[in-house]
């Protein structure tokens, strides 16, 4: 079996999985791209992809491992369920960014 169908489920405050979505599709290969803003939004969207045929899920990295789990244990799927993650040096400088950006926020 030939991938054609991928899908990526991104976390982020306010985000409306109805509004932010989008499609990259050409005659080989589609990629879904929606935004939710809680685990229980990304285990309705990462049904819904399911249903649609998509063959790979992937959540970003701001699920963490632990909410990541969450949305893969929710479903009965044989769909593998992928997250995002940072090597030891990736997660030091997003460390440093996540700090300077909450610091600028409050």
């Amino acid at each position: 079996m030939t991938l054609t169908h991928y899908g990526f489920i991104v976390l982020a405050k306010g985000y409306q999985p109805k509004i932010q979505r989008s499609v990259m599709e050409n005659e080989h290969f589609k990629t879904q791209v929606i935004g939710v803003s809680s685990v229980e939004d990304a285990v309705t969207v990462a049904n819904d992809l399911i249903k649609e045929g998509v063959q790979v899920i992937e959540l970003c990295g701001g699920f963490g491992e632990d909410n990541a789990n969450k949305v893969i244990n929710s479903l009965d799927s044989q769909t593998p369920i992928g997250f995002v993650g940072f090597s030891v040096s990736e997660t030091q400088k997003l460390s440093k960014l996540l700090k300077l950006t909450f610091k600028l926020n409050d």
